[in-house]
This record gives C-alpha cells, structure tokens and sequence, in this order.
C-alpha cells in the first residue's frame, strides 16, 4: 500500500485542483479482471480538505494557549483581528469555534451574551407569559476568553481568564 497512497493522494489532487486535500481510510476494495487477463485493484477513500498554512498555525497557537485549560470550560471569542489579505475573517471565526468544540470546550456566543441578559430581565418584568419564560438565573457565565491576530508575518493567540482577568496563554507563531 506504500505506492498506492500516493497514487491515491494525486488522484484526489487533480480531482480537487483548487484545494490543499489529503486522503484518510484507504482501504482495498474490489478487484477486477480485464479483458486481457489482467488484474486491477481498486481501493477506497476519503479524500478531506486540508488545512492552509494560516489556519494550521491557528490551530497550533490555540492548541499551545490552551493546553493547560481542562475540557469543557466555556469560551467566548473576544476579539479577531486579520489583517492579511487572503483570510476570510467569518470563515476563521467559525474554524476557531469548531477547533475548539472538537477539543471538548463549550463555546458562547459572546455577541448575544447582552441580548439574551435583557431578555431574561424583560422575562422578570412580569409581562411575559410565566409558561413561556427562561428560568431565571439561568445564565451560563464564560470562564475564557480568546482573541486571534493574524498578520502577514504570524498569528498570534491570546486567552484571558475572565475571573482573574489574567493570561493564560499567549502565543505567536510566526507563519
């Protein structure tokens, strides 16, 4: 199978002629006789997206300034600053996100933390319906917050303890 994954990798390559893939689970599959007697063997797999380099690093630095942070703490992105040309400021925001729910941790959506406040506050006023409320205090707090820079030259994680208000991690790498 040694030469079959790379044939494998440029198949999935030409395939894919604008992305960075990979290939996981390769497996053999069927074989097949040809008309002049000769044997072909297929296999299977699945061809993924590989991380860009920007990303990768992202991913590096966030996994670094977390590393001392137990699983399911909950996390708020703070700020994400991009100030290269190629990076899609959403589509990172997202990565971030899914990075992180994938390394065990709750992730909330910081920029709804005040909307949600004032509506339970509306909820206590007693002009909602009592059957169709929030239960009061129901309020889930955010232990971290993280905040991203990417530049032309690194990336650059930052994670605030938000009851502390101090570092836990600050790393760059520089891409």
């Amino acid at each position: 199978m040694t030469l079959i994954k790379p044939a494998a990798l440029r198949e999935a390559s030409q395939a894919h002629p604008n992305k960075e893939v990979g290939i996981r689970n390769l497996k053999e599959g069927d074989l097949k006789v040809n008309g002049d007697g000769s044997v072909s063997h297929y296999y299977n797999y699945t061809v993924v997206e590989l991380p860009g380099v920007v990303a990768q690093n992202l991913f590096n630095a966030i996994s670094q300034a977390t590393r001392e942070i137990d699983e399911g703490n909950r996390f708020a992105l703070d700020k994400l600053t991009i100030l290269d040309s190629q990076t899609d400021k959403e589509k990172t925001k997202g990565q971030i996100v899914d990075y992180l729910l994938g390394k065990g941790y709750k992730v909330v959506a910081k920029e709804h933390l005040e909307k949600l406040y004032k509506e339970q506050q509306g909820q206590q006023s007693g002009i909602y319906n009592a059957e169709t409320t929030v239960e009061g205090n129901n309020f889930t707090a955010v232990g971290y917050f993280i905040s991203a820079r990417i530049t032309e030259e690194y990336v650059q994680v930052q994670v605030v303890n938000v009851s502390t208000g101090e570092f836990e991690g600050n790393v760059t790498v520089n891409l």
